[in-house]
């Protein structure tokens, strides 16, 4: 008889932890944004994934780090704080004295993504002061810690740490090289140096630098979110880019729009798609050099696609960057 009270007991408990779990991610003070994430792009334990309605589609550090962006703006600490744990539960990962996040929430997964690492420490270091919670900043020291012990070659920040096999990557992405990787990490003076030593006389950037070829890397097809990322990152420590800057000024004005993908060789268009990503990309590069009216075209351009359903098929970063920009 006792055994079948405390089983009782245990039952009803853990109905009610999951019921104020459910409660605290079900805010009645959700905004439509919010609302719309949770219907669209989170699974029953509250984990967002990438497509809509599709929660066979991966689980990303990405996406959080995303949101938690969006939640700083908004000042929800609640469901930033649900996010953290989210972090915490699922996508950390601890080896000896270092603290990783695992890029995307799988069996088998054993790499980070720098990009991803940084806005996440980023985040939590900006929570810390907004939230007034130390939890966050301790968290983002020992984050910052790892990468600035484990993820470098030849003194330069690299792409991700293999831990299963205790190996960093050979390369540097350059559009990783973000405001958050300067904000959050020490010594990045030889990471500077790559993002600031290209040719200016080419239109588009190369991908990355290969550590052991001692050379950045071009692909035939050039991808917009990169170029975008890299001019951005490069306006961050006042490097102009002065022949893309001119190309996507002329080819926004021709074409009132642009694609997803360029030939690096020709800049003709490659794919036909746009993508609200690369629009929020290109209305803050146009805010960041001063070319506000562009930014402003850029904007109704991405409020149109909307209107006519991109969001049907959106990725989740494709979603909740466009709706950060709304919100800045």
């Amino acid at each position: 008889m006792k055994k079948a009270v405390i089983t009782v007991v245990l039952a009803v408990s853990l109905c009610l932890i999951g019921l104020a779990a459910a409660v605290v991610w079900q805010s009645a003070e959700d905004n439509d944004v919010q609302k719309y994430i949770k219907k669209t792009y989170t699974d029953d334990d509250h984990l967002i994934y990438a497509y809509p309605n599709n929660p066979h589609s991966q689980y990303l550090s990405e996406s959080i780090g995303l949101y938690m962006n969006y939640l700083l703006l908004i000042d929800d600490q609640k469901t930033f704080n649900v996010l953290v744990q989210q972090l915490k539960n699922h996508f950390f990962v601890k080896k000896e004295n270092a603290l990783y996040i695992s890029w995307v929430l799988k069996e088998n997964a054993n790499t980070n993504a720098l990009i991803d690492d940084v806005r996440i420490i980023a985040a939590l270091r900006k929570g810390a002061s907004q939230f007034g919670e130390n939890e966050y900043a301790e968290l983002a020291n020992k984050l910052a810690r790892t990468i600035e012990r484990q993820q470098t070659a030849d003194g330069i920040y690299v792409d991700y740490v293999d831990w299963a096999y205790n190996e960093s990557a050979r390369r540097v992405t350059l559009s990783y090289l973000t405001p958050d990787f300067f904000y959050v990490l020490k010594k990045t003076v030889p990471s500077k140096e790559i993002l600031t030593s290209l040719d200016e006389k080419k239109v588009f950037f190369p991908e990355y630098y290969d550590l052991t070829k001692r050379t950045y890397s071009y692909g035939a097809k050039i991808h917009m979110i990169d170029q975008l990322l890299i001019a951005i990152n490069r306006e961050n420590v006042h490097e102009p880019s002065r022949a893309f800057h001119k190309w996507i000024i002329e080819e926004w004005k021709a074409e009132g729009r642009i694609a997803g993908q360029y030939f690096r060789k020709t800049a003709e268009p490659a794919v036909e798609y746009e993508s609200l990503a690369v629009y929020a990309y290109l209305e803050e590069y146009f805010r960041t050099t001063g070319d506000g009216q562009l930014a402003e075209e850029v904007h109704e351009r991405s409020t149109q696609l909307v209107k006519n359903g991109i969001l049907k098929e959106a990725h989740f970063f494709d979603y909740i960057l466009y709706e950060t920009k709304k919100t800045q």
